[in-house]
C-alpha cells in the first residue's frame, strides 16, 4: 500500500500469495479453467499433455493459454493436449472484451455441443473480444445441436481485428433447420476478423433442403 513503517511499528500477521506468470496445469492447478480464474492479465496458463474435459471462459483475462508447443515448437504437442468439451456448451468462449494479447495456441479443440470457439460480444458493453487463435486444431465441434461451428465470430466493425492464423478446422458440423447459411468450418457473423494460413477442410454443413455436403454450401467459411 506503499504505507511507511519505523522500527516500532507493530502490525499484524499478514498471509502473503506468491504469484507466477507461468501458471502449470495440472501441477499448479488440476484444470485449466482454475489456472484461469488465478490468472492476471499477461499470464501464461501452459497446459500439459493430456485430455481436459472442460468448457473453459477467458473471464476477460488477456492471457496466454497453450500447450508446450509454445515453447518447443513440436507439433506433436498440439494433438497431446485437448481441450474435450464433453457434448455441452462451446469448449472455449472469449466474451468479456478480451483483446489481442488473449491468445489460444497449440491446443486441440474438441467435442463442444455447439461450437468449439466462441468469440462473442460482452452483454453490457457491446464490444466485442478480439483474441488470437493460432496454431490449433478444432475439430468435431457442433455435431449435437443446431448450429454449431468450429469458430463463430460475432464482433463489431473497426478496431483490433481477431486473428485466426496456422489452425487446422477440420470436421465439424453445422446444421440448421433451413436457410442456407454454412459455416460449418468458421462463421463471422460481424467483426474486423483476419483469417490466415489455416487448413480448412472436410466440415460439413447440412440442412432440410439439402443432403449433407461436405465443403460446399460455405461449409469451410461464411
Amino acid at each position: 500500500t506503499d504505507q511507511s513503517f519505523y522500527a516500532n511499528t507493530t502490525i499484524s500477521s499478514l498471509t502473503l500469495l506468491e504469484h507466477t506468470t507461468l501458471i502449470n496445469v495440472p501441477s499448479f492447478y488440476s484444470t485449466i479453467q482454475t489456472a484461469i480464474d488465478h490468472s492476471y492479465h499477461g499470464d501464461t496458463v501452459m497446459v500439459q499433455p493430456g485430455t481436459y474435459y472442460e468448457n473453459i471462459v477467458y473471464k476477460g483475462k488477456n492471457i496466454v493459454l497453450a500447450s508446450l508447443f509454445l515453447t518447443t515448437n513440436d507439433t506433436s504437442y498440439i494433438s497431446q493436449t485437448v481441450i474435450d468439451g464433453s457434448d455441452s456448451l462451446s469448449v472455449v468462449t472469449f466474451e468479456n472484451n478480451e483483446n489481442s494479447d488473449a491468445r489460444l495456441i497449440g491446443l486441440t479443440v474438441t467435442n463442444g455441443k455447439r461450437n468449439g470457439v466462441l468469440i462473442e460480444l460482452d452483454d453490457e458493453t457491446y464490444i466485442g473480444a478480439t483474441p488470437i487463435i493460432e496454431h490449433n486444431i478444432i475439430s468435431f465441434n457442433g455435431y449435437l445441436v443446431e448450429k454449431g461451428r468450429g469458430i463463430r465470430v460475432n464482433g463489431i466493425e473497426g478496431g483490433n481485428p481477431t486473428i485466426i492464423r496456422n489452425n487446422i478446422i477440420t470436421n465439424n458440423k453445422h446444421f440448421q433447420s433451413s436457410g442456407s447459411e454454412g459455416g460449418a468450418g468458421i462463421v463471422v457473423y460481424d467483426g474486423n476478423v483476419e483469417i490466415i494460413g489455416n487448413k480448412i477442410e472436410n466440415n460439413i454443413f447440412e440442412n432440410d433442403d439439402y443432403s449433407p455436403s461436405v465443403n460446399a454450401g460455405g461449409a469451410g467459411i461464411y
